[in-house]
């Protein structure tokens, strides 16, 4: 059974009727993405903020619990187009004790599938995760992760560092994403609003046909002080990805 996040009222990322394979496509998907961040207020306090004050996020247990979340045929009917790669995510919710967040859903965006946005209660950005999908042709699945990593490594990737002058890949890797193979690029840039972003571009191949999904994870360093890219599967973002499973 689906329970409703609040729609978000940031315009992080956006819709489409049809796959994507790569090129330009793909890089309007991120390129809003990114641009969607500047869409968020900035909080107008007497107080100095209180820098990476939601790191003890990355401190919980590393089970996910929050709100099912599915793309699937119901999706597909509400929003009025075609689900090529159904799949399920578990948004994490707000605990009881410490930092409070608020997890926001975007299921209708201009291009791509959906958008996660977590923010504090005053509308800071905390971490955003923008899905949509791809083709990546059948074979081994070493193969087929080299190909995925390939194509967002040279198509997808320069262009968006481009976006922003200090920019940087950081890495590529192989990863488990939920009980999937996967392979994701990492990176940071500075956001004039939202200072330092940690951002991880995920490809995860469906096992079974073409149509597979990708996702762009953007966390925001002055809310979540990561000292390593291994800290970023128990952020907000990591513990949804955790959470995939394909429904077909």
């Amino acid at each position: 059974m689906r329970v409703f996040l609040a729609k978000s009222v940031f315009g992080l990322l956006g819709s489409t009727d049809h796959l994507f394979t790569y090129g330009f496509y793909m890089r309007s998907i991120f390129y809003a993405a990114l641009l969607g961040l500047c869409a968020f207020p900035v909080a107008v306090s007497a107080e100095e903020p209180v820098r990476a004050a939601y790191t003890s996020i990355l401190t919980q247990p590393e089970t996910v619990s929050g709100v099912l979340y599915d793309v699937d045929a119901e999706f597909s009917a509400r929003v009025g187009r075609a689900i090529a790669t159904p799949f399920s995510i578990i948004v994490p919710k707000s605990p009881g004790e410490g930092p409070q967040f608020v997890a926001r859903v975007q299921d209708t965006p201009e291009h791509g599938l959906a958008i996660f946005t977590f923010s504090t209660p005053d509308a800071e950005l905390i971490e955003t995760i923008s899905w949509a999908e791809a083709k990546v042709p059948m074979g081994k699945m070493k193969l087929r992760l080299s190909h995925f990593a390939a194509i967002l490594n040279s198509e997808t990737l320069p262009w968006l560092l481009q976006q922003f002058p200090d920019s940087q890949r950081t890495g590529i890797r192989p990863i488990r994403v939920g009980g999937y193979q996967a392979v994701e690029l990492l990176g940071t840039y500075t956001h004039p609003i939202h200072g330092p972003i940690r951002f991880r571009l995920v490809g995860v191949p469906h096992p079974d046909k073409e149509a597979s999904l990708v996702a762009l994870s953007q966390v925001a360093l002055d809310k979540i002080g990561l000292t390593s890219v291994d800290d970023l599967p128990r952020s907000l973002t990591g513990r949804l990805l955790t959470s995939l499973k394909f429904l077909d």
